[in-house]
């Protein structure tokens, strides 16, 4: 079983660093060529940060699974490191304002989290058919 459920989160890294890539270079796009850069600079900085949290708490729940079928004590899930990161991006967007803009940064913190409950939704009714 366990097997199973690594290859599973396996495909979703997977798909969840496609979408990452496809959606900056939309950003990059945006921001090079339409008059909105500080917005796609943020949503860009926003999608960055979001990713490497996603990344960080998948890592994070594949460790928690291994202890936890081990009857080891369970480790925390890393929620101070991602709560760090943002941090760090809501302080570079008030420290460079001219450059980031804060609603981008929040759309492109949510991005990652939105494609992976799409994802997982996709899978779940793909599973059942």
């Amino acid at each position: 079983m366990e097997f199973v459920m690594f290859e599973d989160m396996v495909g979703r890294i997977r798909r969840l660093t496609r979408f990452f890539l496809f959606s900056l270079a939309f950003v990059v796009l945006g921001w090079g060529f339409s008059g909105y850069p500080s917005f796609f600079a943020g949503m860009g900085l926003g999608l960055c940060i979001g990713y490497i949290g996603a990344i960080h708490l998948t890592k994070r729940v594949q460790y928690f699974g291994q202890a936890a079928a081990k009857g080891e004590p369970l480790p925390n899930l890393g929620t101070m490191t991602r709560l760090a990161l943002v941090s760090l991006a809501a302080v570079m967007v008030m420290i460079y304002p001219h450059y980031f803009d804060y609603i981008g940064l929040v759309i492109g913190l949510m991005m990652p989290t939105v494609f992976a409950i799409g994802d997982a939704i996709y899978d779940q009714l793909k599973q059942e058919k």
